[in-house]
């Protein structure tokens, strides 16, 4: 039995956790991967060079024999299945990455409880459970991509209550099925009535829900939809399926983006996967071959929309160059598949993602005392900025000047948790306490120096650089003081909707509603 307990804090990765399913995967040694030629690399294949390479703990764990107690805010893993038995604490959110390897199958509760364990804590996760599970789904993923506006193939769901009259004794398909098949292309102004059946005119894309690697796709005309799906049924009474409008194209494009700070995405590779000969599909798992690309300005914004609303850290989009020249996103992957992009751009795609999260979490996941000697806690960083709340703040911020919505990034910029030092005034690196931390934004964005306390707001400079507002005319980007002593004061730059950044003692930087603020100053100049 092995035994594992990594509780020392640093400030870099020192393990890496993967969950996988199906007790069959094959799993080698460190050793036997050196020793294989990187075209018969598996994707855990990957992960174990890339760990070896950078000399991380690697633990796979199988989420259908994986067993845990969560006790005094330590979690307890056994996996007897791989020898696994790991203590992890609160010190290990730093230096442990979390993640759920190539699999859409959720493995039922334990599993999933588990995985809200290491979200409680605040480990660094790739993607956490409801993530997956939406990414899991595509019917689920297709309606959030649909509630953020992203172009994609129209669809519908089909079960066999939808598929079939709920009458038992007749097996004919239902009308309701044909409604939702047709409301697919009665939007291109096709009307319905005048199909074909015999000679069906359109396509449609046929996927199972929890499908990956191209397993579970298919392509079909009208006049086969109706037996290609009751014969599925017949296998399976429970499966559930997507069915989409077909777009003519040559192959999609794989777009893996990272998130290291959870909220700002950048491309990592980009390719273009050609269609297989013979086949629709263009999946690599499958034998399509590769192209690097490059991505347009309204490719990478869609990509960019997609990562943003998938939520997870490390996603992969598939976006489709459809032959009348638009483009729409098929799906979008929570654990992006490596062999095909990492062989492409010749580079392990796991080195580059380590490698990013490893220099992060060196930059930013500081720890230090609060620089009050009774406080024990270690204050970490990586609690994340409600993603949600951002997105309404920014729309409030588009309506302002230039220089308030520069403001208010720098603001993001600052990692939440970084932690509060007294009298700090340089940078986020070295620390900043509250004033420090107007401070250090205004000179950033606008190179105006302003006042190092508090209480000098209503002294130092006043009428030159800034003047003193009324709260109705608070404007995101604006600064709050609490009162005009030097005595128990603080400071914050406003965010809208009742919302301040701050620098807080306890908790570092945050995003709060603190309502405390009393006395309001606007910088000159700032909406010029």
């Amino acid at each position: 039995m092995l035994t594992i307990l990594k509780n020392k804090t640093d400030l870099e990765i020192k393990n890496v956790i993967c969950f996988y399913v199906g007790v069959s995967l094959k799993l080698h040694t460190a050793d036997e991967v050196k020793n294989m030629k990187e075209e018969d690399w598996s994707y855990q294949d990957y992960l174990i060079s890339s760990c070896a390479k950078h000399k991380y703990n690697l633990f796979f764990c199988n989420k259908e024999t994986v067993s845990f107690s969560y006790i005094n805010n330590t979690i307890n893993i056994d996996d007897d299945l791989n020898d696994v038995h790991i203590s992890l604490n609160k010190k290990n959110t730093h230096n442990t990455i979390i993640f759920q390897g190539q699999s859409n199958d959720n493995c039922g509760s334990n599993y999933e409880a588990l995985m809200r364990a290491f979200e409680y804590m605040g480990f660094f996760m790739l993607n956490t459970i409801d993530e997956i599970k939406i990414a899991s789904d595509k019917y689920l993923s297709a309606n959030l991509l649909a509630s953020k506006n992203i172009p994609q193939p129209k669809y519908c769901l089909i079960t066999k209550d939808v598929m079939s009259n709920h009458d038992e004794r007749h097996a004919n398909t239902s009308e309701l099925f044909w409604k939702l098949i047709d409301s697919i292309y009665e939007e291109n102004n096709i009307s319905i009535d005048s199909f074909d059946k015999e000679n069906p005119v359109n396509k449609y894309v046929c996927k199972i829900l929890g499908g990956s690697l191209g397993i579970g796709v298919f392509i079909c005309t009208r006049d086969e939809i109706e037996s290609i799906l009751q014969t599925m049924f017949s296998i399976d009474p429970t499966a559930e399926f997507i069915i989409q409008e077909f777009k003519e194209n040559t192959g999609d494009i794989r777009v893996h983006l990272l998130s290291v700070d959870g909220m700002n995405y950048e491309v990592l590779a980009c390719m273009k996967r050609n269609k297989i000969k013979g086949d629709f599909r263009s999946n690599v798992s499958l034998g399509a071959t590769t192209d690097m690309y490059k991505l347009n300005d309204a490719q990478h914004e869609i990509v960019m929309k997609t990562a943003a609303a998938s939520g997870c850290r490390w996603v992969g989009v598939d976006l489709m160059e459809c032959a009348d020249g638009s483009n729409v996103v098929i799906e979008y992957n929570s654990s992006p598949g490596v062999q095909g992009i990492s062989k492409e751009i010749k580079k392990n795609m796991f080195d580059i993602v380590f490698e990013k999260i490893d220099s992060y979490i060196k930059k930013y996941a500081k720890y230090k005392g609060a620089g009050n000697n009774s406080l024990k806690e270690k204050r970490t960083c990586y609690t994340e900025y409600n993603r949600d709340v951002v997105d309404t703040l920014r729309k409030e911020w588009y309506s302002l000047s230039d220089t308030r919505q520069k403001i208010l990034e720098k603001c993001l910029e600052i990692q939440p948790g970084m932690y509060y030092e007294p009298h700090g005034k340089d940078s986020p690196e070295t620390g900043l306490d509250c004033s420090g931390l107007v401070k250090y934004v205004y000179r950033e964005v606008t190179g105006k120096i302003l006042p190092s306390m508090c209480a000098k707001y209503f002294t130092s400079f006043k009428d030159d650089e800034y003047e003193q507002i009324d709260k109705k005319d608070l404007l995101p980007g604006d600064i709050g003081i609490k009162n005009e002593s030097t005595i128990l004061n603080h400071c914050g730059i406003y965010a809208g909707d009742n919302k301040w950044f701050e620098e807080n003692i306890m908790y570092g930087m945050q995003l709060t509603d603190y309502d405390e603020f009393k006395y309001f100053f606007r910088v000159k100049d700032i909406d010029v």
